[in-house]
C-alpha cells in the first residue's frame, strides 16, 4: 500500500494528490468514529480507560475525568464540571492575555 501511495504522489498532479489528503483526513475522521462507538456499545459496567487528545470526544464518552498534570491528579469531575474548571482551563489552555 505504500508502494502505491508512493507511486501515487510521486504523479504530480496536485489535484490527484489533493483528493488523496482529503480521503486521508476522512480516514482519520472514520477511525475515530468507529472507536467512539464501540466504546458507546460496552456495557456500562466496564471500566475503560481513555487517554484521548481530542476533548470533545474525550468528553463526550466519559462519565468521569481525571485531569493531571506534571504527573499528580489536579481534578476528579464529571465532563461538565472539567469542562468548567478553571484550573484545568489554565493548565490545558494557557492564562488568557488580557489587551
Amino acid at each position: 500500500m505504500l508502494k502505491e501511495f508512493r507511486d501515487f504522489a510521486m504523479k504530480g498532479n496536485v489535484v490527484d494528490l489533493a483528493v488523496g489528503v482529503i480521503i486521508g483526513a476522512a480516514f482519520g475522521a472514520i477511525v475515530t468514529s468507529m472507536v467512539a462507538d464501540i466504546i458507546r456499545s460496552l456495557d456500562r459496567d466496564i471500566t475503560v480507560v481513555l487517554i484521548e487528545h481530542d476533548m470533545d470526544l474525550a468528553l463526550g464518552l466519559v462519565d468521569f475525568v481525571t485531569c493531571m498534570f506534571e504527573g499528580r491528579v489536579m481534578a476528579e469531575q464529571p465532563p461538565d464540571e472539567i469542562r468548567r474548571n478553571k484550573q484545568v482551563q489554565e493548565v490545558y489552555l494557557g492564562r488568557p492575555r488580557h489587551a
